[in-house]
């Protein structure tokens, strides 16, 4: 602090500062203190104590001015600058010093100015020069010192207030008062006045410096105007920092009204509003507010708020218009409206996704104005075609500010039609239910219905139960429990109910830790319809991540505990392959049928490799190893191997492409033996749903295609039609025809034998709940009557255990076969019954070795226990291909025959070497070679036989049909060139051999066997009606006769003449129940002079009773064993009668014992006729038929 001190009398104190640099004055005592704006305060000691005046000489002479002092409070009252004449008046002649006064002197007068400095009373401590304090000292009596001291320390704090009045020459004045409003004694707060002449105030400053740190707080500036219109502009610094950050602007209309009001306010001063507010104020006091704010400092208004308000103050309408990133296009605007009667309606647009149009539409209806709407409804236009298709209700019903009902309601295409409404109630303890119902095809009718139950209002419901209408008509529903309702350990059960109330499945999902990915998935289906549940899923996410980490399905169609079908995928937790395996029992026996392994190293969803291992109902084994080597999802290469029962194991390569349909093409070579050598060659055509549509076989895989079968298939992957070109030639010789039933079982199978778009062969089965063909109707010629029908059994393991034909439909079986099988699977025994009649005529019994081939055959002929003949098997490698059979025909431990068969790579049987006299060790008997012809490389073209010395023997030469069947054979004794006999074939439709035909070599027939049933072997082959014929020729070489044998011996017997025509003919009939002959008719030219088709001789073997088949023209009976019944009607004879005969039948017996029964219409004559010289007695009927019967057979008339 600077002091002025040892003043005396001294009235006038000159100080060089100018009215602006004096912040204010105060009085403290008798001292003055002037603060300048430097902060520096000067201390005039005793200024009070004597009257004194204090002046200023800003500019060294240039003007005076005169303060003048509130002697109480020491604040400036005015200021008055001095004219010329009133600065001499009151200076004198020490105003002409003032020219060369500096501007840090004091000027002192009243000639105190003499003096000198020893008159100085400062003290030792505090005095300094005014040198020291930067000023100077003019005048003798009076000294400055620095002193510390406390501004305004005088308890009087109205010291620190001032006013100060300063008028110009104009008469306008300018009033500043400094007030200190916070009592430290220092003023804060400035106020200016300025007024024209008049009196009038034109402007009025405020500011307020709260802190006196320089930087004021506010400034308020008022502007009247000459109409008396106001402007108000503050300036406002919240912060501090000497910068204003908020500035309003009040205008007022001259009968002092506010117009408008503008709020600016930057925060941060870089001169871009942080938000600008105007008030409008209306003539009737309504008003308009409009608040634009830039919440991310961009310079552009991101929030528009107007306001509008009666002229009562009541806001009647607000807008809130929000605008981010300032593209004129604003994503949202609220506009609230205010009714008279309180209530509002609050209407909110919103642009999502900022295009320009509108996305979403709510009005909220509040009727009582209390703040909480009663009806909030939003509409939404989810797709951006500028319609609305989501509509959202929301009811407060007792309006307390929470929903009680809210409805949202999708209709996404605007038909009027909503696929999705949803409605959310909640009840008076707080507890709500959510009941959501969707149309998911939009048709009207709805297709779930989902209601939600949370009790205690936690937003996590107990109950969850979902109700949807599946487009096969089947109900599903799905509960959903959360017991403690914490969103944990939640488990929905979904079970879908078919049309009558049946349940088809249940799902069970886990999800302990209610993120809503369940961790585990049980799914139970009843697929069959049988109440049971027989395909069951397990599903493992043990990691949480939506993926199934592992699962297992599990099929039991008839819940019998053996699966028909187990699928098991596990993921590895390091690499991440996935490996699916799935394992298939198709006959349901328990045992492993078929087993598929996909592995999906990637995890991709398309495994590089899939092998499937199939075991057939026989033993064999089929694996098909599949390769993606690029991980395209397209198979590259497969590798088939065939395992068959008796060890030989085939091998076929295959290359696949595939096109862009998904249709794939199969190339194999066949290696039969798989000893790297490929025999044949097949390229599969498989569809996309893995079904081969085209099989082209090249039989000795020469490149050329030999056959063609062509496939249809069914949706389910059924065999509906197989087309069969047997020679490549583009055009099929068969076609045959599927139906199945719902088990893929194929009930029936129509032949086109000829493909001439006519069926010619109906085949229809059976079948178990297994699979197996229990019966086999084989319609022969379509006429919808079946001709033949098999009848078989199988065991548990599905094995076929008995087998009955029936050859002419007639409900007796001809044949009957069983078979007894080891555990293997072996057929070790085999029991035939050739005639049907209930009794085996003998039995096999087979003995395998280790690698399942047949090494022993047993045959027992009767069935008493006892081995009627033996077949030895000896194998000469390991893979069936050379072999010998060692034949013991009676059973008595002694070789009979050995023949040993050789094989080349092909698997073609290249030579039979025969030993027939017991001396294996002194060599062979002889041997036959097989040659393969050029013209038929699949089959044998020559069989040539030669004794053990190599000399031919005989010679077979094979010639085949265009269908590839062996049509005849001719015979060369002593391969010499010339062919000595002929055998010939014939085929029914279906290429069964019917006939077989022994030549001479000038081609006449000496033999022919006809077979009744197919696949036929020999005479003793099971099941099969094997007759043949035998034709006698004399030495011209014309037919003499031909015997027919049948079954169970000659059936015909025909005579010729010479030129060809019959002269009899013999048939003989049997019991097929015994195989006894019944009768031998006889219609003979030597009897009734032709050959007519009638019977005129008959011959019984058995009692009979006659009837009129094919016994038309009788001549004669003859009864040819002891003690038979014959019986016959008036009526039958009458029939039967040879009319040439005068209607008479002789009777003769050959044997003792015999009896003719006749009815009631007989009488016994007198007349007698002479036959091999005994009377043969007459009998006759009433037409005049009459039987002349043997003395020696008793007569009975019934």
């Amino acid at each position: 602090m600077n002091v002025i001190n040892n003043l005396g009398a001294t009235k006038y104190i000159v100080l060089p500062f100018n009215r602006q640099e004096i912040t204010f004055t105060n009085r403290n005592g008798d001292d003055l203190l002037v603060k300048l704006s430097s902060g520096e305060v000067v201390r005039v000691k005793d200024f009070f104590d004597i009257p004194r005046h204090l002046l200023l000489n800003p500019e060294q002479g240039k003007y005076i001015q005169l303060l003048d002092i509130n002697d109480v409070s020491g604040s400036i009252l005015s200021t008055k600058t001095l004219t010329s004449s009133e600065a001499t008046a009151l200076l004198g002649n020490d105003l002409h010093m003032l020219s060369s006064q500096a501007s840090s002197d004091v000027l002192l007068s009243d000639g105190l100015y003499k003096g000198v400095a020893e008159t100085s009373t400062i003290t030792a401590d505090d005095a300094i020069s005014g040198a020291a304090l930067g000023l100077g000292i003019f005048g003798a009596a009076v000294g400055i010192a620095s002193t510390t001291g406390v501004f305004n320390s005088d308890s009087d704090n109205d010291s620190a207030n001032s006013t100060e009045t300063v008028t110009n020459p104009d008469g306008s004045t300018t009033t500043t008062a400094k007030t200190d409003t916070d009592g430290d004694g220092v003023a804060d707060t400035t106020t200016v006045i300025e007024k024209d002449p008049s009196g009038k105030t034109t402007k009025e400053t405020v500011t307020v410096d709260k802190n006196n740190d320089g930087k004021p707080d506010s400034v308020t500036e008022t502007v009247t105007n000459a109409d008396g219109s106001s402007t108000t502009t503050t300036k406002t610094d919240t912060d501090g920092d000497g910068v204003a950050d908020t500035t309003t602007v009040i205008e007022k209309d001259p009968s002092g009204k506010t117009t408008k009001e503008t709020v600016t306010v930057d925060k941060n001063n870089d001169g871009k509003p942080d938000s600008v507010t105007e008030t409008v104020t209306n003539a009737d006091g309504s008003s308009t507010t409009t608040t634009k704010t830039d919440t991310d400092g961009d310079g552009v208004a991101d929030t528009t708020t107007v306001t509008e308000k009666d002229p009562s103050g009541k806001t009647t309408k607000e807008t809130v218009t929000v605008d981010k990133d300032g593209d004129g296009n604003p994503e949202k605007t609220t506009e609230t409206v205010t009714n008279a009667d309180g209530s509002t309606t609050t209407t909110t647009k919103e642009d999502t996704n900022d295009d320009g149009t509108v996305d979403s539409t709510t009005v909220a209806e509040d009727k009582d104005g209390d703040g909480n709407p009663e009806t909030t409804t939003t509409t939404a236009d989810t797709d951006g075609d500028g319609k609305d298709d989501t509509t959202t209700v929301s009811e407060d019903t007792n309006s307390d500010g929470k929903a009680d009902k809210v409805t949202t309601t999708v209709d996404t295409d605007e038909d009027g039609t909503p696929e999705k409404t949803t409605e959310t109630v909640t009840n008076d303890d707080g507890s709500t239910t959510t009941t959501t119902k969707v149309d998911e095809d939009d048709d009207g009718k709805l297709d779930s219905t989902t209601v939600a139950e949370d009790k205690d209002g936690d937003g996590n419901p107990e109950t969850t139960t979902k109700v949807t209408q599946n487009d096969d008509g089947t109900t599903s529903t799905s509960v959903t429990s959360d017991p403690d309702s914490d969103g944990k350990n939640l488990e929905t059960v979904t079970t879908t109910t078919d049309k009558d109330g049946n349940v088809v499945s249940t799902v069970t999902e886990n999800d302990k830790d209610g993120d809503g990915t369940p961790e585990t998935i049980t799914t139970k289906k009843d697929t069959n319809g049988d109440g049971n549940n027989d395909t069951i899923t397990v599903s493992k996410d043990f990691d949480d991540d939506g993926k199934v980490d592992a699962s297992k399905t599990t099929v039991d169609i008839n819940n019998d505990g053996n699966p028909e079908k187990v699928t098991i995928t596990s993921t590895d937790p390091f690499t991440g392959e996935i490996v699916t395996t799935t394992t298939e029992d198709e006959n349901d026996d328990g045992t492993i049928d078929k087993t598929t392994v996909a592995v999906d190293k990637d995890a991709d969803g398309i495994p590089e490799t899939i092998t499937e291992t199939i075991t057939e109902r026989d033993g064999t084994k089929i694996t098909k190893a599949f390769v993606d080597s690029d991980d395209d999802g397209k198979l590259d290469s497969v590798v088939v191997t065939i395992e068959h029962p008796n060890k030989t194991t085939t091998t076929e390569t295959g290359t696949i492409t595939t096109d862009e349909n998904g249709t794939q093409t199969i190339k194999y070579e066949v290696d039969k033996y798989s000893n790297g050598k490929a025999i044949s060659g097949r390229t599969d055509t498989v569809d996309k749903d893995g079904n081969v549509v085209k099989s082209e076989y090249d039989v000795n895989n020469d490149g050329t295609t030999d056959s063609i079968t062509t496939r249809e298939f069914d949706d389910k992957g059924n065999n509906t039609k197989e087309l069969i070109d047997k020679n490549a030639d583009g055009k099929p010789e068969v076609i045959k025809t599927n139906k199945f039933d719902e088990h893929g079982n194929a009930v029936e199978t129509d032949v086109d034998l000829n493909a001439d778009g006519k069926t010619d062969l109906i085949v229809t089965r059976k079948f178990d709940e297994k699979g197996n063909a229990l019966k086999e109707l084989m319609d022969l010629n379509a006429d919808g009557t079946p001709d033949k029908v098999t009848t078989n059994e199988f065991n548990a393991k599905n094995q076929l255990i008995k087998s009955s034909v029936d050859q002419n439909n007639d409900g007796k079986p001809n044949s009957i076969t069983e078979k007894e099988y080891d555990i293997y699977g072996n057929n070790v025994k085999e029991y035939h019954d050739r005639d049907g009649n209930g009794e085996f005529e003998y039995s096999t019994t087979n003995t395998f070795d280790e690698l399942g081939r047949v090494i022993k055959a047993d045959k027992d002929i009767g069935l008493d226990n006892k081995i009627d003949s033996t077949k030895t098997y000896e194998y000469l490698d390991d893979v069936l291909k050379d072999y010998r059979v060692i034949y013991d025909n009676n059973a008595d431990g002694k070789i009979d025959r050995v023949d040993t068969f050789l094989y080349n790579d092909k698997g073609d049987a290249l030579k039979q070497i025969k030993d027939n006299d017991l001396d294996i060790s002194n060599g062979i008997d002889g041997y036959t070679l097989f040659d393969y012809s050029e013209y038929y490389t699949k089959h044998i073209g020559k069989s040539s036989f030669y004794n053990s010395d190599d000399t031919p023997e005989y010679e077979l030469i094979y010639h085949y049909d265009d269908k590839e069947r062996v049509i005849g054979a001719d015979t060369d004794k002593g391969i010499d060139g010339s062919i000595d006999s002929k055998v010939t074939f014939k085929y029914d439709d279906l290429d069964n051999q019917i006939e077989f035909s022994t030549h001479y070599s000038s081609g006449n027939k000496y033999k022919t066997l006809y077979f009744s049933d197919t696949e036929p072997s020999s005479y003793e082959a099971y099941g099969h009606y094997v007759k043949h014929v035998e034709y006698y020729y004399d030495s011209p070489g014309e037919i003499k006769q031909s015997i027919d044998y049948g079954q169970y011996g000659v059936t015909k017997e025909t005579n010729y003449k010479q030129d060809g025509s019959e002269i009899s003919t013999e048939i003989f009939s049997y019991d097929n129940d015994k195989g006894s002959l019944i009768y031998y008719v006889s219609d003979s030219s030597y009897v009734d002079g032709n050959v007519d088709g009638n019977s005129d001789v008959i011959h019984y073997y058995q009692d009979t009773t006659i009837t009129s088949d094919n016994n038309i023209g009788l001549m004669s009976i003859g009864l040819m064993k002891d003690n038979m019944s014959l019986t016959i009607s008036d009526t039958v004879l009458d029939k039967i009668a040879n009319n040439d005969n005068s209607h008479k039948v002789k009777v003769s017996s050959q044997k003792s014992g015999d009896q003719l029964h006749l009815d009631g219409n007989f009488t016994k004559t007198t007349e007698t006729e002479s036959y091999y010289g005994q009377d043969y007695v007459k009998y006759t009927d009433e037409a005049g038929n009459a039987l002349i019967v043997d003395p020696d057979v008793t007569v009975n008339i019934i």
